[in-house]
């Protein structure tokens, strides 16, 4: 046990004492540090953290927590100092004092120093994997308590240990023959779903953790395929049916900070509130590292309460609608076709039981490919920035991508295999739709936003872009509409140069009018003008909207609906 045998004597011992014989006891605690008004120790005996508050130091709750043998000895311990000289004070002040001078020597206990069920990274770069029994990724099994800077406490059972026999190739052939039943419409999916299980294996020692968005009509196989991907993980998983929010999804890995979410039925209509939790706590534990605060929320106490979770997503649902640019890199979207019209939807699916049991296999043999699968992670990584994604892409991409490969081969992929998988997997083709989407949704919601325009038979309601359609194609009415656009801070008109039309729009974040257009967007307070400029023939002058009106800083861009 970890003291400072000067602060015991500082504590017990007169000045003028010297010679004290010390037979201070081995067992019990390590003094971990102290947080806020708490002592924080490991027990030898629970082999878990302890969090030690004054109402805690009573003598019936020390022996709970540290064991009554150790009680009993160190206040032995504790009795002899006393015999040369000390103070006399009850046994439960001597031991519950004599902890809170080793905590205060030991200073500070970070938060982010325990770990707990999950694979982690080792100061070496090795594995290290704690649950119900602490051992590195080559078998070798640890104790647990205090290891470098960090403490790992006895964990819930991950279902899997240094003795489960591992994954043969023959069971990750077949399971990937069954992945492969599905209809996929990424010829890679069945891959990219076996290779994203494994990265969910390995969530905690990872700097990213990418989500998969699983898609399709009814009858496309969605909840079949969820069911069997949360039996493989097993106790690595907590399935769920439709939104859960953010309190409910700290509750379900509050013991295990990696346990994979499973959700089906996630739909993207309805319960806005609920869905955008699913997403921020997604984007949180994207990158969540273990220092960070995780995502903090005020309470009625005046603290802050910080939710951490570092548990990778797959959700499914038949409308998943729109992703926003920031979840479009942190989520693969794979869809799912109807069953019946692959060729092999006839493959016959493996009992629960046998999932069951394949599960804790596979993520044994991963484990113990763990230095292959850390090579592989850059050479995937720098596969996909070949084909033209960025450094977000490449962290989403290539954990999957490498897991894939860590279960098929004990070799590391070399440059060409990497480049062939990431083609196969359409890594090209999810850039280049990702190129203009904050641009393109930008113009959407603005050309799509449906407001009231003056006529000569009354008034109607028209889109923006079926507005700026009108006035193109010279249509009667055109004058009173160029005035209701002028008043809503646009203006449409041909360009001398290219001969083509053009929109314009009012540069101002002030203008009361625009924000009503981009109300519930995140261009609501502004920054429209950049986004737009990105978008063809996209530049910015000073013009005039209207007769009247004084001259201002306006965005133009190209129509996309023009008159013939």
């Amino acid at each position: 046990m970890k003291t400072n045998l000067k602060l015991v004597d500082d504590h017990f011992l007169d000045d003028d004492v010297d010679d004290v014989p010390l037979d201070e006891p081995s067992d019990g605690f390590t003094a971990l540090g102290f947080h806020r008004n708490a002592a924080v120790v490991f027990s030898d005996l629970q082999k878990c953290v302890v969090h030690l508050r004054p109402r805690d130091l009573s003598e019936v709750n020390l022996r709970m927590q540290l064991g009554t043998a150790w009680f009993d000895a160190c206040s032995a311990f504790l009795e002899s100092k006393h015999k040369q000289g000390g103070r006399r004070v009850s046994s439960s002040a001597k031991v519950g004092t004599y902890i809170l001078a080793c905590c205060q020597a030991a200073g500070k206990f970070r938060a982010s120093a325990e770990r707990g069920a999950g694979a982690w990274l080792d100061e070496d770069g090795g594995l290290i994997v704690n649950g119900d029994a602490l051992w590195r990724h080559d078998g070798t099994v640890l104790l647990h308590g205090i290891r470098g800077n960090y403490v790992y406490p006895a964990a819930a059972s991950l279902g899997y240990g240094p003795d489960t026999a591992p994954a043969s190739q023959g069971d990750v052939d077949r399971l990937l023959a069954v992945f492969r039943s599905y209809n996929w419409s990424n010829s890679a999916g069945a891959e990219m779903l076996l290779g994203w299980i494994g990265s969910s294996l390995l969530a905690t020692a990872l700097r990213r953790r990418p989500h998969m968005l699983v898609t399709g009509s009814h009858g496309s196989g969605k909840s079949t395929l969820l069911e069997q991907v949360s039996r493989l993980l097993g106790k690595n998983a907590a399935q769920v049916t439709g939104r859960p929010t953010l309190i409910g999804l700290n509750q379900l890995v509050k013991e295990h900070p990696s346990r994979v979410i499973v959700i089906d039925e996630f739909e993207g209509e309805g319960q806005g509130i609920r869905r955008s939790d699913v997403f921020e706590a997604a984007r949180a534990s994207y990158s969540l590292q273990e220092g960070d605060s995780g995502v903090v929320r005020g309470s009625v106490t005046g603290d802050a309460i910080s939710y951490k979770l570092s548990s990778p997503f797959i959700a499914g649902g038949i409308s998943p609608a729109n992703l926003e640019p920031a979840d479009q890199s942190r989520w693969v979207v794979l869809e799912l076709k109807k069953l019946e019209a692959h060729p092999e939807a006839k493959s016959t699916l493996p009992r629960r039981e046998e999932l069951e049991v394949l599960g804790p296999q596979l993520a044994r043999l991963l484990v113990s490919r763990w230095p292959a699968f850390r090579r592989n992670l850059e050479v995937f990584r720098g596969a996909v920035l070949e084909v033209g994604g960025d450094h977000r892409m490449a962290d989403t991409y290539s954990p999957l991508l490498a897991g894939f490969w860590t279960f098929k081969q004990e070799d590391v992929a070399t440059g060409e295999d990497a480049l062939e998988l990431a083609e196969r997997a359409q890594v090209r083709a999810r850039v280049a739709s990702l190129e203009v989407r904050d641009e393109q949704e930008c113009l959407n919601a603005l050309l799509t936003r449906v407001v009231t325009f003056p006529g000569s038979l009354g008034s109607s309601k028209l889109s923006i872009g079926e507005a700026c359609n009108q006035i193109a194609e010279d249509a009667p009415g055109r004058r009173q509409t160029e005035g209701r656009l002028a008043q809503l801070g646009l203006r449409v008109r041909p360009s001398k140069a290219d001969g083509k039309w053009y929109l314009l729009v009012s540069n101002s974040p002030n203008h009361s009018e625009l924000r009503k257009l981009f109300a519930g967007t995140k261009w609501a307070h502004g920054n429209w003008s950049v986004v737009l400029r990105r978008l063809p023939g996209g530049h910015e002058s000073t013009q005039r909207l209207g007769p009247g009106m004084p001259p201002a800083k306006v965005t133009a861009f190209q129509l996309p609906l023009q008159a013939e």
